[in-house]
């Protein structure tokens, strides 16, 4: 009963009160449950023809608008590939490293250059591993925010200096 009472105490609470038959009470009897359902029949929502109307259309607006998120969402790219596709892609692959890449508009990315993309990004893992830049490379917490065309030159320049001391 604690439960129930609960329970019938949020829903008046919302405005269902008069909605709520009290069955499993010592109070219910039949009179009891004919003057429940009466004040049930008789309960007049607080909400006119024109207010329900005008919720209606906006609850469809807001539905076409969630709608039309799905469908971005699982629509091919010209790459071929789904935003969803992608984004579970990194969500099931935890171990994927952050890059910070500079794609411009990637719905302007066809198969062909994600393809070249791909390769680019196995050929850089390669060069890394043949550097000997492993995950467990005693370099690999330095950081370096953004990349700049005079970043391989400093690099030089620190590790020759770091020799010769």
């Amino acid at each position: 009963m604690a439960a129930l009472n609960v329970v019938h105490s949020r829903l008046a609470g919302v405005g269902l009160g008069p909605f709520c038959l009290e069955l499993h009470s010592t109070k219910a009897t039949r009179d009891s449950v004919r003057k429940q359902l009466k004040t049930a029949v008789d309960a007049k929502s607080g909400a006119d023809a024109t207010d329900w109307a005008t919720e209606t259309r906006r609850l469809e607006n807001i539905r076409r608008e969630l709608n039309s998120y799905v469908r971005a969402l699982h629509s091919d790219q010209p790459s071929g590939v789904t935003a969803f596709g992608s984004i579970s892609t990194l969500i099931g692959s935890p171990c994927i490293p952050e890059v910070a890449l500079e794609l411009g508009g990637l719905t302007n990315v066809d198969r062909a250059r994600l393809g070249a993309m791909r390769t680019a990004v196995k050929y850089v893992g390669r060069m890394a591993e043949e550097a000997g830049l492993t995950p467990s490379h005693f370099l690999r917490e330095a950081a370096i925010s953004e990349w700049r065309l005079s970043l391989p030159e400093e690099a030089r320049k620190a590790a020759e200096a770091a020799l010769a001391d």
